[in-house]
């Protein structure tokens, strides 16, 4: 015979089993001791773990480094920024040596061969600056007498796209390199830009005429067509643009801009924002000159 069921000695109601109510309490203090166990076991377990972390961060000095929090985020950037720089260098004069092409030659006496220059930055076959190369030649030839290597009051402008951006942006750059603006400055170039930079370029600057000197150079041989070629190409679109920033001028910008480059100076050089953003509208005839503030 086959053994009774163990509920074969329990009471069978209508519609199901009924179990006596003391057996489900006796079940559920035995699951209460386990959960209350499992609790206990797991806290120990935590605070074993975290007096062992705490020890081991002791012995081996882990601090959490103090935050200090400027509201002034354009202050935290820019200072972000002087703390990876050297000490600035001591100038009083800007000495800008415009650039038309990149030396890609490796002898410096050689400079004067065409086959050793080519287009610049501005073309979109080039990926190095007019006055990198320029720098470069300097220093391969010994310019600076610092026995062929770099020259810490000399370096170069990367950024600019025509000789307005030539001007201002290596105003920038000069006080990125020194911390100051110059008190005069000096351009070097060809004698036809000469009325450029004098007579619309400065103004458009608000520079004094008097802490400005202009040392021109003309190409041998008859210059009549690049003098033409300068007052229609440059001159005459400036004189009716005087910040290059809108039309054939600014169609000229984008296209010596094929990487899309920007410059750093709104963040190094912030006393000029205003100005680097200045672009008068059409009902200014687009010649109106910036009024506010200039460190000069």
């Amino acid at each position: 015979m086959l053994p009774s069921p163990a509920l074969s000695g329990r009471k069978r109601g209508h519609g199901g089993l009924h179990l006596h109510p003391s057996s489900l309490r006796q079940r559920s203090r035995i699951t209460n001791l386990g959960v209350v166990l499992l609790v206990s076991f797991l806290c120990f377990s935590l605070l074993f773990n975290l007096r062992q972390w705490l020890s081991a961060s002791d012995d081996h000095h882990y601090h959490i480094p103090a935050i200090s929090h400027n509201t002034d985020s354009h202050e935290a950037d820019q200072n972000s920024i002087l703390l990876s720089t050297n000490e600035p260098v001591k100038a009083k004069r800007l000495i800008i040596v415009a650039g038309h092409a990149i030396w890609k030659g490796c002898l410096p006496e050689k400079r004067l061969d065409d086959e050793d220059w080519e287009r610049g930055q501005t073309r979109e076959s080039s990926v190095s600056s007019e006055g990198e190369s320029y720098l470069r030649l300097a220093i391969e030839s010994n310019l600076f007498h610092n026995g062929f290597l770099p020259f810490e009051r000399a370096t170069s402008e990367d950024y600019a796209m025509d000789s307005y951006q030539n001007l201002l942006f290596s105003i920038a750059r000069y006080h990125e390199l020194t911390g100051a603006y110059p008190e005069n400055i000096t351009v070097i170039g060809y004698e036809m830009k000469r009325r450029r930079f004098e007579e619309l370029h400065l103004p458009a600057l608000r520079w004094p005429k008097d802490r400005f000197k202009y040392i021109g150079i003309d190409e041998q041989g008859d210059t009549t067509m690049q003098y033409k070629g300068e007052n229609e190409n440059a001159f005459l679109p400036f004189s009716k643009d005087i910040y290059g920033c809108h039309d054939l001028l600014l169609a000229k910008r984008r296209h010596r801009n094929p990487s899309r480059r920007f410059h750093p100076y709104h963040i190094s050089a912030p006393e000029l924002t205003g100005l680097l953003n200045w672009c008068p509208g059409y009902q200014a005839g687009y010649n109106a000159i910036y009024p506010g503030h200039l460190p000069w």
